[in-house]
């Protein structure tokens, strides 16, 4: 659990058993609503380790890169994200109003192409990571330093699968 502890105090300082806390509920109780993460720092700063890490934590299908949704308001494809627990979003949000939508709302629309809308269970989570600090208002920011030495991604991704059921058990 070692590099799972790492990796939270890096993105998250002494905020640490927030972010436990945070990734408990995730997988506990992904219905409930969680704070919007956004995480900011320099390019290559490893802000996104955080939510590879908790990748590895979901079940296929529940981890979504949202990005290009929340950047083509005029042809969005919603169907990207039923089934999504965790929606991460890389160098910037986009249209805030949609954001706001997809974040605080209880339902949001599915829209399959070829078919009607129609309104599912917002089980959403989310995590923004930024170069810029530029975080929507609702948004809990953590500021990401540069790391002093760096754990190529294949490398630490092992790692972290390495202790996955330690940690797991640790949040269970």
């Amino acid at each position: 659990m070692k590099t799972w502890l790492k990796v939270i105090k890096h993105c998250c300082g002494d905020e640490t058993k927030f972010m436990i806390d945070w990734i408990r509920g995730l997988i506990l109780n992904p219905e409930e609503g969680r704070p919007y993460l956004y995480f900011w720092g320099p390019e290559e700063c490893g802000k996104s380790s955080i939510h590879y890490a908790i990748s590895l934590l979901l079940e296929k299908g529940q981890y979504s890169h949202v990005s290009s949704l929340l950047r083509n308001p005029l042809r969005p494809n919603y169907a990207d994200m039923f089934g999504t627990t965790l929606c991460v979003v890389e160098e910037g949000h986009g249209d805030l109003e949609q954001l706001t939508h997809y974040v605080q709302d209880t339902h949001i629309d599915l829209h399959r192409q070829g078919s009607y809308p129609y309104k599912i269970l917002n089980r959403t989570n989310w995590i923004e990571c930024s170069n810029v600090c530029t975080p929507p208002p609702f948004a809990k920011v953590f500021e990401v330093q540069p790391l002093e030495k760096i754990i190529p991604h294949m490398e630490l991704m092992q790692l972290l699968k390495d202790e996955k059921d330690s940690l797991m058990d640790f949040l269970i």
